[in-house]
């Protein structure tokens, strides 16, 4: 399944971890009750207010606390489903939340008069789920997800706490770092480029990066790349052959072949499945 949306407890969330479809989800939504709750995250038990909305990327690992009673509604979803919505449905695209600097969770606050927001929703994701094999339920639950991420959108300048881990400075660097992917990871794929555009050592970066996000730059990198590839072969009308060169690779095997290893699948096979004109 690319999405799924249920009620969970401390004591119930570890059995998603071993769902593939959780593995591969980008985005956790995590929405709680009138009675708050405690979620660990990044190896951090934290206490959340009644009524938050969390929106946890990928990077930022989410666990059970042992013996937490109170129940929150949990929202996740693939990659690609996220993808395909965000073509879909153009207010997404402009989505604070979902950008690729951000690689940690925000929360923001529903305002207090608006309490009974996140029981509702959850309600009706459940009576979506419940009879999804029906269209105008299978509609009405997308409908649902999407009034959620816009919803966050619409608070998050008022009401957003941004969680960070890790000394300021060094989150800092790494936001700068994820920054410098987007704007150049067209043309540039070297890790030195990066650290001296920073005015650190390849070495500093690494060491940063990797407290920060568990991740190297190499690696950081490839994702960046391969989310603009993903974005060239489903909305753009260019040959294979021409994304290949865009992206600076040496030719069109090269970058097939890089793409599958970070894909699981071929650019072609890619784009057959996820292109709107497929």
């Amino acid at each position: 399944m690319e999405f799924d949306f249920k009620e969970v407890s401390g004591d119930s969330l570890g059995e998603l971890f071993s769902v593939n479809t959780w593995n591969s989800a980008v985005l956790k939504v995590v929405m709680i009750f009138e009675h708050g709750g405690k979620i660990d995250l990044q190896g951090e038990e934290i206490e959340f207010k009644p009524y938050s909305l969390l929106f946890i990327p990928k990077d930022v690992r989410l666990r059970a606390v042992a013996g937490e009673p109170r129940p929150f509604f949990l929202l996740y979803f693939s990659e690609s489903f996220f993808d395909r919505m965000v073509m879909d449905f153009q207010p997404l695209q402009q989505s604070h939340i979902f950008s690729g600097e951000n690689l940690f969770y925000r929360t923001v606050i529903i305002p207090e008069k608006y309490s009974g927001y996140n029981e509702f929703m959850a309600y009706h994701m459940e009576l979506a789920k419940q009879n999804s094999d029906e269209l105008i339920y299978k509609e009405f639950g997308l409908t649902l997800i999407k009034q959620v991420l816009l919803t966050g959108n619409i608070y998050l300048n008022d009401f957003v706490v941004v969680e960070r881990r890790g000394r300021l400075e060094e989150i800092e660097l790494s936001n700068k770092f994820q920054c410098l992917i987007s704007k150049h990871v067209h043309q540039e794929k070297k890790i030195p480029f990066y650290a001296e555009q920073l005015g650190v050592s390849p070495r500093k970066l690494t060491s940063v990066t990797k407290k920060v996000f568990g991740k190297t730059p190499k690696e950081l990198i490839s994702i960046g790349m391969l989310k603009i590839s993903k974005q060239l072969l489903v909305n753009s009308s260019k040959s294979i052959k021409e994304i290949a060169r865009e992206l600076q690779y040496e030719d069109e095997n090269n970058f097939s072949a890089c793409f599958s290893k970070l894909c699981g699948e071929s650019p072609k096979t890619y784009r057959k499945r996820w292109s709107k004109d497929a």
